[in-house]
């Protein structure tokens, strides 16, 4: 399960059986850089902290005399871009006060951020963020994967370049107003821009709350073993082929990115 960012880490590790053990943990730093905090033994399990102060995937190696044991651990960004609350998501899943105190509090979390990429999938981007794409020159516009919502610049084999118009319809960038083209060439276009709104609108909002409950339901409440099943659920895909319910289709509708998805 994701770490807030700064917050201390406890991780522990049951060796084999020995007689005698000298058990060391290696923490490897999404960065690169390790550290070696001492473990702690109890009962055979032996326990070490360190700072969770870089977020991204930390590698933790255990070793035992002739014993090798790795792990994982991620750390939350900053901003784990939510598309909704904890309390929105609570309210959708009718949780009671046990239910958000109880370890699936922090599971939830994880499903919150993982139905942000499902929703952008359908309706594009729309948490603020800034993105830089190469294009093959030698036309008069070069298309974007998302809708800009700031062009901040566009470089030409490492020359910035001025006069550019962009059509956030349609989300290109062109070289000018009268049909003027970017110098040939391949992925030399370099266009940096934003993405999103610091306003979710209300309908994606319900949406991500809708996708929330069903991702929870399917994940969590549905254990037996058994083929998961969505019975009367009308279900629908995204481009990408994320199943989901047809219900947050429609409420994204109004907001697809490109025309035709059904």
């Amino acid at each position: 399960m994701p770490i807030d960012l700064g917050s201390t880490v406890t991780v522990s590790w049951s060796p084999p059986e020995a007689e005698t053990h000298s058990v060391t943990l290696t923490v490897t730093k999404p960065d690169g850089t390790e550290e070696s905090p001492t473990p702690t033994s109890n009962d055979g399990t032996y326990s070490a902290t360190f700072e969770g102060d870089i977020p991204g995937r930390y590698l933790l190696t255990w070793r035992d005399t002739s014993v090798r044991y790795t792990d994982v651990v991620d750390v939350w960004p900053a901003d784990p871009r939510f598309l909704i609350s904890f309390e929105d998501a609570v309210a959708a899943l009718q949780w009671r006060e046990t239910d958000r105190n109880s370890p699936n509090g922090e599971s939830l979390r994880l499903y919150i951020a993982a139905a942000t990429p499902v929703i952008e999938d359908l309706v594009g981007a729309v948490l603020v963020s800034s993105r830089t794409e190469f294009h093959d020159g030698g036309k008069i516009g070069v298309a974007l994967s998302q809708r800009p919502s700031e062009l901040i610049s566009v470089e030409v084999d490492g020359t910035e370049v001025s006069g550019c118009v962009v059509n956030e319809r349609s989300m290109i960038v062109y070289r000018g107003k009268n049909n003027e083209r970017f110098a040939p060439g391949r992925q030399v276009v370099k266009v940096t821009y934003k993405t999103g709104t610091s306003e979710v609108p209300p309908n994606i909002q319900l949406a991500t709350r809708e996708l929330v409950r069903h991702l929870w339901q399917i994940g969590q409440q549905v254990l037996s073993g058994e083929p998961v099943h969505y019975g009367e659920r009308p279900m629908g895909t995204t481009p990408s082929g994320f199943a989901v319910p047809k219900r947050v289709i429609e409420l994204c509708a109004s907001n697809f990115r490109m025309p035709g998805i059904a």
